[in-house]
């Protein structure tokens, strides 16, 4: 007879086999005692072993299917194992986990920002955006390149001109420079201005360096140096401490701008926060005065509380809407001619940060 009707015949002459031992183990009767040496000094197995092969068959053919190891004692078998649905893995944890890429700062954004200038309050709609380009050589490590475009609603108390340009190049780096210390540095060169007049005086260095590490569960130190470059705002300390008391809770008590941020909502792909913060809003530009042809250099400033409504997915990219209060504002010119403080006022912000 050929293999292939060898094998099914083999087979089932196994099963058969191995039916008629377990029917026979099971007779009360019919099974003789275990060999001595079998379990010495314990009181035996819950259950009947089946007869070897040997006694079954009279020779010494090893056994057609394997043996299935079976608990002495069924009861002291481990339990299975609960397994705690709210325990996370980290890689999991996507919306503001410690030290999330661009935590601090985000080297790609856009921003669309409109601000109520009525009643002679210094009004503005603008859209800014940078974009990054990694090095694929050093990890963290992208080139910027961005540009903002302002057209200003007043002041009626000033002679700003209508249009405000910006553009400008950096480098941007985030990643871990030791064990649990992280780094987040940029530095940008970029010019701010009119092109009307003056250019050469538009030349900006804004930079920053923020070193963050989690110090104990819950608690992350954060300390750095900021430099805004601008006539009446220049180097800053950046310290404070980030306290997430659980995932879905943050507090950067980080001067100068602190921001608070809670969940509210959750899915396999998003999440959805609330936020507090306050900003420091502004900038500074080498301008043509209209319509005496005086070449000048304005500084705006102002303080900023913004509510903020985010979506975050799980590559860190953020999409918010913003609203917020400005106040304290100062529009300061370098030669000092006409400068004033306009009014409070509020304005709305589009944003993605990437």
């Amino acid at each position: 007879m050929t293999p292939k009707v060898l094998r099914p015949l083999v087979f089932a002459l196994s099963i058969a086999a191995w039916n008629a031992i377990h029917a026979q183990a099971a007779e009360p009767f019919a099974v003789p005692p275990a060999p001595a040496s079998a379990h010495a000094g314990d009181p035996g197995p819950a259950f009947q072993e089946p007869l070897p092969l040997e006694a079954a068959f009279g020779t010494a053919a090893p056994p057609l299917l394997p043996a299935v190891p079976l608990p002495a004692d069924p009861a002291s078998a481990s339990p299975p194992v609960a397994v705690d649905e709210a325990e996370k893995p980290e890689g999991d944890l996507f919306g503001r986990p410690y030290n999330a890429p661009g935590w601090y700062s985000r080297p790609e954004w856009d921003a669309l920002n409109w601000r109520s200038g009525n009643n002679g309050r210094f009004g503005e709609f603008s859209f800014e955006g940078v974009g990054a380009y990694p090095f694929k050589t050093w990890e963290g490590l992208s080139f910027t390149s961005g540009g903002g475009y302002h057209f200003l609603n007043g002041p009626t108390q000033s002679d700003m001109p209508p249009r405000l340009f910006e553009f400008n190049w950096g480098l941007h780096y985030f990643g871990e420079t030791s064990d649990g210390v992280w780094l987040d540095m940029g530095f940008s060169v970029g010019i701010y201005t009119d092109f009307e007049d003056s250019v050469r005086e538009g030349w900006r260095f804004p930079t920053h360096a923020v070193f963050s590490w989690e110090s104990a569960p819950g608690i992350q130190p954060v300390l750095g140096l900021r430099f805004f470059d601008r006539d009446n705002l220049g180097l800053l300390p950046v310290a404070g401490v980030i306290l997430q008391p659980e995932d879905g809770l943050r507090f950067e008590l980080i001067f100068p701008e602190p921001k608070v941020a809670f969940r509210v909502s959750e899915s396999t792909k998003n999440e959805h926060w609330l936020s507090l913060s306050g900003r420091i809003g502004g900038g500074e530009w080498a301008i043509e005065r209209e319509p005496s042809g005086l070449a000048d250099v304005v500084n705006y400033n102002d303080y900023q509380l913004v509510f903020g409504l985010e979506s975050i997915n799980e590559k860190f990219e953020i999409n918010a809407l913003e609203i917020g209060y400005s106040f304290n504002r100062e529009l300061k010119y370098r030669s000092g001619a006409g400068s004033f403080d306009p009014a409070e006022t509020i304005f709305v912000r589009l944003v993605t940060r990437r």
